[in-house]
């Protein structure tokens, strides 16, 4: 295990340690955390995040899933706060560094209505708030084919969230704006800029019911060598609107999503359908899971199936050279994640605010794909289509 989660684990340790004895003067804190590994039975593969962390190779890789963080919310007023959210996980380097995850100011002016401006999670899917406390969801990670088309962490801009009362339930209505950014490896980059969009959730007693639309103005950059070869080649052969079609910042993206959760005690249900369209850049996706569990004591034996199809490549256009593209065709492989997988687990829950769990998927990569996994030699940039890749996973995760 890398020195740098070592390092983590202590930190957010003496931070609950401080916490459970009080709060500092007004101040509350709270904090999170996973250590989890996984290991998957090719080890010509690696499982990555979307290019949001070092994919590993030939042992248990620590990065995919392990994060920690530190929360801090300060009372201003009587209805003014501030939330300060400090989190470390890998990146795409292999470094273990503090980023702020949440910096925001709230503001509410009812029981029923707030606001809130500054850094937040992006709100594409249905459980974007608490994807990184992994304490809160069942599996060892939440469904790769669906939470890995966004890979946005942070808006910084502003919402408004607004409660009232439907036909006996509980509706949340929440606007939002705002911009983001994410590094890549090798000085690569996207952005969102003009982001705009509403999630409505419906609370019902054990269900709650999601509808989310968001869009924006869309950029990116690769850094990477395989794109800089390949912009050259089309550059020079005429090609410069295929080049325009997989870098640039006139893009447009849109997420749509719809899903639910049943939490009765006992019984555990959870589904999601999301679909990404994209005018450039980034390849056009939809994909859906659907998740069962049973309590048993402290016991939650659970079942995820999760599937993502490539709706719309990133380029779909003749290209007369065959080595130019060969090229495109690669790039267009590296860059699709579809993939179909079955996840079968269990969580624990030992102690107070601490569960272990463990997770057996088998994952099988569509044909002229990657899926969620990166090569560990790029001498045949096509063989991981069609693979089924067996990954076993553990995980402890808390809060406090």
């Amino acid at each position: 295990m890398k020195i740098g989660w070592v390092i983590a684990a202590v930190l957010t340790g003496i931070a609950g340690q401080a916490s459970s004895a009080g709060s500092l003067g007004e101040w509350q804190i709270s904090g999170f955390g996973t250590i989890a590994g996984a290991f998957a039975d090719d080890q010509s593969i690696a499982l990555t995040r979307g290019a949001l962390n070092k994919p590993g190779g030939g042992r248990i890789d620590f990065g995919p899933d392990s994060i920690v963080g530190l929360q801090v919310n300060m009372p201003l007023a009587a209805r003014t706060d501030f939330t300060l959210q400090l989190r470390a996980g890998e990146d795409d380097k292999g470094h273990v560094e503090p980023t702020v995850g949440w910096a925001f100011l709230r503001q509410a002016w009812t029981p029923s209505l707030s606001t809130r401006i500054g850094r937040m999670r992006v709100p594409f899917f249905m459980l974007s708030d608490s994807l990184q406390v992994n304490y809160s969801n069942p599996w060892v990670r939440p469904p790769v084919e669906v939470y890995g088309l966004n890979p946005f962490n942070d808006l910084d801009g502003a919402d408004l969230l607004y409660r009232l009362d439907v036909w006996g339930a509980e509706l949340e209505v929440r606007p939002y704006v705002g911009r983001g950014r994410v590094e890549f490896a090798e000085n690569g980059s996207a952005q969102l800029s003009n982001a705009k969009g509403i999630n409505l959730t419906f609370y019902f007693g054990p269900l709650s019911i999601h509808a989310g639309h968001g869009e924006s103005r869309f950029g990116l950059q690769w850094g990477d060598a395989q794109f800089k070869q390949l912009d050259a080649g089309l550059q020079f052969f005429g090609y410069g609107n295929v080049s325009r079609q997989l870098a640039g910042r006139d893009g447009y993206i849109r997420f749509d999503s719809l899903g639910f959760q049943w939490d009765d005690g006992k019984w555990l249900v959870s589904g999601e359908y999301m679909k990404r369209r994209a005018s450039r850049y980034i390849a056009s996706n939809h994909a859906w899971f659907a998740s069962l569990g049973y309590r048993v004591g402290d016991w939650t034996p659970y079942l995820t199936i999760a599937r993502q199809f490539l709706d719309a490549p990133m380029v779909d256009q003749e290209i007369a050279i065959p080595g130019l593209a060969e090229g495109v065709r690669a790039f267009n492989v590296s860059r699709n994640d579809a993939q179909h997988s079955t996840a079968l687990g269990v969580r624990w829950d030992f102690a107070r605010s601490m569960a272990l769990k463990a997770e057996y998927s088998r994952s099988r990569i569509e044909n002229g794909a990657w899926g969620s996994f990166f090569p560990t030699s790029f001498d045949d940039p096509f063989a991981l289509g069609g693979k089924t890749v067996n990954v076993y996973s553990i995980s402890m995760d808390w809060v406090f």
